[in-house]
């Protein structure tokens, strides 16, 4: 059994319609809203598009014995998304439980437009994470991405 949204009467757990107010049991507003989200990021996912972007100068960068290999690269994935792959190298006898790297994107003219991150929960002694950077855009604003550089690389 389950209570009518309106009259609070109790009614059957099958029941679309309140036999006491006779009002129709609807899904509500916000769980609505929370699907058409989820549907519009599934879609996006299988729209790829495979715009390239500028690398930052000096593909080889050391952050307290973690170094972000050449041959990184950034693209811009789908209409929200601008992804940033990459390897980096742990030059160290320590595992770390937890790393994190992030990276600011730029426009055309310099600006800061968003910060792109991804993080790992472990990295081994002399050991290599392929990692892949997402930041996400409202519609269309990913376009504006044309380099990227990195903030920092975080571990623990």
């Amino acid at each position: 059994m389950k209570n009518c949204k309106y009259c609070k009467s109790q009614m059957d757990n099958s029941a679309k319609i309140c036999p006491t107010c006779h009002k129709k049991q609807t899904m509500p507003l916000w769980l609505i809203i929370l699907l058409i989200i989820i549907g519009i990021s599934l879609l996006s996912t299988f729209i790829s598009n495979d715009n390239e972007v500028d690398k930052p100068s000096g593909s080889t960068t050391t952050k307290e014995n973690l170094t972000l290999m050449e041959g990184h690269s950034g693209r811009i994935k789908d209409n929200w998304t601008y992804e940033i792959s990459g390897t980096i190298q742990n030059n160290t006898d320590k595992d770390y439980s937890y790393v994190q790297i992030e990276f600011y994107t730029y426009d055309a003219e310099g600006n800061l437009l968003d910060t792109c991150f991804a993080n790992n929960s472990g990295l081994e002694a002399l050991g290599k994470w392929k990692f892949t950077a997402d930041c996400w855009f409202a519609n269309g604003e990913v376009n504006q991405v044309s380099s990227y550089k990195l903030k920092e690389i975080t571990k623990w």
